[in-house]
């Protein structure tokens, strides 16, 4: 069954530490309001507690979802998850909400229950969460998505390179510049496996203590050929620049030419534009 398209739209998450701090600060505020205002799902018939308890304990859900969201960020960060599919992030709010479902659990019980116990509340814990978060969640994903086709949509000034003599390598270290000619970070050149495009971002892939990984960066190969020529990497298709010392193996199919690179998986197409660069594996 094919997924819809939708379910496959790409959503960056913000790197400004201040858009996380409003979303976690947001989502914990709107929820101690409607959880202590609205009273929602009789919630205030749980417990017998004086007024001043019952704003305290149902104070406790909010804080604890705003908790939740919190790790679930530092894991993103952790990971270094910068973009992911609309199914994915579907995905992570399913996760999140039975996270929440079983620390509610817990917090309203006030000890820990036998798990055939827990399995039971789970679900009628899980649909309250749902419903106490989905205008949250909602907002967040659409503030989401806004900044992904803002940033789509905004074209990025190409702009003349530094000089040759500012951009050397130092100590055999690849300096990676974004649009704005900012130094983001630097990886050490016999590290780097390839570049690939990916709208107005491009991702750096490198070998990290034996695994490969990726960096996102905000600029274009066209400004990073420039930046880079005379290294070992080198523009091979649209989409695409390799370290040609990477290079392990050369496959030809029909019109095609496939580049296999050391430290990845991942084939690279070479398109005929760019085969005269690679001379020395010119097809006879």
């Amino acid at each position: 069954m094919q997924v819809p398209a939708i379910f496959n739209a790409r959503i960056r998450i913000p790197e400004e530490k201040k858009f996380w701090y409003f979303l976690i600060v947001f989502t914990t505020v709107f929820n101690l309001f409607f959880l202590n205002t609205f009273l929602p799902f009789n919630i205030n018939t749980w417990r017998n507690d004086a007024a001043f308890e019952q704003l305290l304990h149902l104070s406790g859900f909010a804080i604890l979802g705003g908790a939740v969201l919190t790790l679930s960020h530092c894991l993103l960060q952790l990971l270094e998850i910068r973009q992911f599919a609309l199914k994915t992030y579907l995905l992570r709010y399913f996760v999140e909400l039975l996270i929440m479902s079983v620390v509610f659990i817990l917090y309203q019980e006030g000890d820990w229950l036998p798990f055939t116990e827990l399995l039971k509340e789970v679900p009628i814990s899980f649909k309250y969460s749902l419903l106490s978060t989905i205008l949250p969640y909602s907002l967040c994903f659409l503030l989401f998505r806004n900044l992904t086709l803002k940033e789509k949509n905004q074209p990025i000034v190409e702009k003349e390179p530094i000089v040759a003599d500012q951009e050397k390598f130092f100590k055999g270290m690849i300096g990676f510049r974004d649009e704005r000619n900012q130094l983001q970070f630097s990886i050490s050149a016999d590290q780097v496996i390839y570049l690939e495009a990916a709208d107005n971002y491009l991702y750096v892939y490198c070998v990290d203590k034996g695994q490969e990984t990726k960096h996102l960066l905000r600029n274009t190969l066209k400004n990073m050929e420039l930046l880079l020529a005379g290294s070992a990497l080198k523009r091979c298709h649209r989409s695409y620049m390799v370290n040609e010392e990477r290079v392990r193996f050369v496959r030809y199919e029909k019109s095609k030419c496939l580049l296999s690179l050391h430290g990845t998986d991942q084939v690279i197409p070479v398109s005929n534009r760019y085969l005269s660069a690679f001379g020395e594996i010119n097809r006879p």
